[in-house]
């Protein structure tokens, strides 16, 4: 009897720890998941403001509130996009990109992309 108690004991220990590793793993793969979709966020925030500068230079950028359904989840993002002309140069823009994901929660990621841009005198990118 006490050597059945002691293996009963022995599978609930085993069970409890592969519990934890699978829930453990889980959340490993949910933070990468996370990592490359906001990610692939920023990226696009930048082509956005680049795309929007090549048809309008007087753009000064957007806060892009992307839904859950166009991202195939649960949860939206937000992209902020800010665009300032850069002061000795008039067709250079500074573009500043900050992308969270999932937007509102306190377990988000967040990445951001800064780069220069010249314009040509109609405002599209050389």
């Amino acid at each position: 009897m006490i050597v059945v108690l002691l293996i009963l004991v022995l599978c609930v220990a085993l069970g409890t720890r592969l519990a934890n590793n699978v829930a453990s793993g889980r959340k490993v793969a949910r933070t990468e998941q996370q990592e490359l979709q906001v990610d692939w966020l920023a990226d696009s925030g930048v082509r956005r403001a680049a795309e929007r500068l090549a048809s309008d230079a007087a753009y000064l950028g957007e806060t892009w509130h992307v839904a859950a359904s166009s991202l195939g989840g649960a949860d939206e993002a937000v992209v902020s996009i800010r665009v300032a002309p850069h002061d000795a140069q008039p067709l250079e823009r500074n573009i500043v990109v900050t992308a969270d994901y999932p937007a509102g929660k306190p377990q988000r990621v967040r990445r951001t992309r800064e780069i220069k841009l010249q314009l040509t005198e109609q405002g599209e990118q050389p």
